[in-house]
Parts: structure tokens; sequence; C-alpha cells
């Protein structure tokens, strides 16, 4: 679970332990940013945890749903590592914490 304002709220966000594949064979060329269908069955669990940290947020009551994908390779570890047949040509893909993890991927590379 975690917490940050979202303009003049406060967004209380999920990470899933055992993620629903959106599109389990690959990626259609077309997908750009679109979102997914609300799904508030599948993160009722993370959310009454999530109420029971910040019940302030329980309370307020839920604005908007928003579902959207995030890239995982299959095992669930990030894909990091040069690129074969490209000198000096390395990538970092699938991290699924982006910008956290970023500088740590950046580094370590």
């Amino acid at each position: 679970i975690y917490t940050r304002q979202e303009r003049n709220g406060i967004l209380l966000g999920t990470y899933e332990k055992a993620c629903k594949p959106w599109s389990p064979v690959n990626t259609p060329w077309d997908f750009g940013h679109e979102l997914l269908q609300p799904d508030i069955d599948r993160i009722a669990p993370s959310l009454e945890i999530g109420f029971k940290h910040f019940p302030g947020i329980e309370k307020a009551g839920i604005k908007q749903i928003i579902n959207g994908p995030f890239t995982f390779a299959l095992d669930g570890n990030p894909l990091v590592g040069p690129v074969q047949g490209l000198t000096n040509f390395w990538c970092a893909c699938a991290v699924m914490a982006g910008f956290s993890q970023g500088g740590g991927v950046g580094l370590a590379l």
C-alpha cells in the first residue's frame, strides 16, 4: 500500500502479490497509456488493509478507481543487462517501481 498527494486529495495505491495479466501473450503495438476497467473486488483486500492504516481515508470514501497495467517479466524480476549484438548498449525493462528503483538500476549498470 502507498499514499501520496493527488491534487487537493490523497491517493491510496496498492500493489498486488498475484497480478492478473491483462495481455498475457504480448502488448499490442498500438497500446499507449490506456487504462483498464476498474476492478474493486480484486483490490478490496488491499483497500481493507489501507483503511486500517489510514482510517481517515475510509471515512472520506472513494472518488475514483484507476486500473492501469504495469510491466513485469514472467518471473516478476526486471530485465537488466547488455543487449546482444550492440556494443555498450544496455537495457533495464520491466522495472516495477520505475523511478524509485531506476537510480539503483542505473548505478548497477
